[in-house]
């Protein structure tokens, strides 16, 4: 949205193209070592690739902030689920799914209250007219 607001599509073509490149590259390496799993790991690490990119090029632009703390949480919790994905058992994988959908509520429901008040509120008006 930065790169567009600043006419700047130069720099979305550079990151997305080396992107791809980027994501081809681990597509051939990780499909031989890991199979299709391989592809999915991929696509999420060279997407991460060009978020961090894009992240600190576009801080030369524009301020950007993030609470550390909730931050850390989402990258524990995302390592939590990753883990205990690969224990083949039902029970285990039935609370992980309760736990991290509790947890991910919690870290986000200042959002989610956002969200719905503004949803709330447009309806409201739609109803008013």
């Amino acid at each position: 949205v930065v790169y567009i607001a600043k006419k700047m599509t130069k720099e979305v073509l550079v990151t997305s193209i080396s992107t791809a490149v980027i994501s081809v590259i681990l597509n051939v390496i990780f499909i031989n070592a890991i199979g299709a799993m391989g592809a999915a790991l991929a696509l999420v690490l060279s997407f991460l690739v060009m978020a961090i990119w894009r992240h600190f090029d576009i801080k030369k632009y524009v301020t950007i902030t993030f609470e550390r703390l909730l931050f850390t949480k989402i990258i524990m919790l995302f390592a939590i689920v990753i883990s205990l994905y690969y224990i083949d058992d039902l029970y285990i994988n039935t609370i992980c799914l309760i736990l991290t959908t509790i947890i991910a509520y919690l870290l986000s429901r200042s959002v989610i209250a956002a969200s719905l008040g503004s949803v709330i509120g447009k309806l409201r008006s739609i109803a008013k007219r």
